[in-house]
């Protein structure tokens, strides 16, 4: 998505979005359910969606933090999540003040 950029419309965002996912072969596909599993029990274990600064991270690795962090204590999720959401505000903002958008 990030190579396709700048997109003319929303509309072009959905299509390449589209294009990009029929591409996957199945077992990218299964990879992909199998994270939503991942942050379904991590929410399921800590009340709370996984909360991660995504920016440069691959899917295999969000996918293997999310397993990672499923063996922390509730304390211990806490302070992380707390950390990369400053991570996520932090990124936002210089965002904001450079004018460029700035993925979560």
């Amino acid at each position: 998505m990030t190579d396709a950029r700048p997109f003319a419309m929303i509309e072009n965002v959905f299509a390449e979005a589209t294009r990009i996912w029929n591409s996957l072969s199945t077992l990218d596909r299964l990879e992909a359910f199998r994270s939503a599993d991942s942050n379904t029990a991590y929410s399921d274990k800590f009340g709370f969606g996984l909360v991660i600064y995504q920016n440069g991270k691959s899917n295999d690795e969000l996918a293997a933090i999310a397993r990672a962090r499923l063996g922390n204590s509730a304390e211990t999720e806490l302070k992380l999540a707390d950390a990369e959401q400053q991570k996520i505000i932090e990124a936002r903002l210089v965002a904001l003040l450079e004018g460029t958008r700035q993925p979560a």
